[in-house]
C-alpha cells in the first residue's frame, strides 16, 4: 500500500511537471496551479486526516469499553492506543475481560 501511494503521489508530481508550458498565458498558470493543489490535497492532506481520525475512534472505543467492562488501567490503555495505533488495540483487545461489569 505504501508503494502504491508513493507511486501515486510520483504520477502526480510527474503530470504537474509535463502540463506545465512555457507560453506565458495566465490561463496555463492557472491550470498547473489547480493540478499541483489536486495533488497535494489528494496525496497528502486527506490520508493524513483520515489517519488521524481513525487513530481517534480507536482511542474513544477503546476508552468507552474498558470502562464498560470496569477496568481500571483505562486511561492507560487509550493512551497505548493513541499512540501505537492497531498494535495497542491489539493488546487492549488481548487484555480486556470477555464479559462487561455492569451493575446496576
Amino acid at each position: 500500500m505504501k508503494r502504491f501511494l508513493l507511486c501515486l503521489c510520483m504520477m502526480f508530481v510527474t503530470l504537474t511537471a509535463f502540463g506545465q508550458d512555457a507560453t506565458e498565458s495566465p490561463a496555463s498558470d492557472d491550470a498547473a496551479n489547480a493540478a499541483g493543489a489536486l495533488a497535494a490535497l489528494g496525496c497528502g492532506i486527506i490520508p493524513c486526516i483520515l489517519g488521524l481520525a481513525i487513530q481517534i475512534a480507536l482511542a474513544v472505543w477503546v476508552y468507552k469499553d474498558a470502562t464498560k467492562r470496569g477496568m481500571e488501567n483505562a486511561v492507560l490503555l487509550t493512551v497505548v492506543t493513541a499512540l501505537t495505533g492497531l498494535i495497542g488495540l491489539l493488546i487492549y483487545l488481548l487484555m480486556r475481560p470477555k464479559t462487561p461489569n455492569v451493575q446496576p
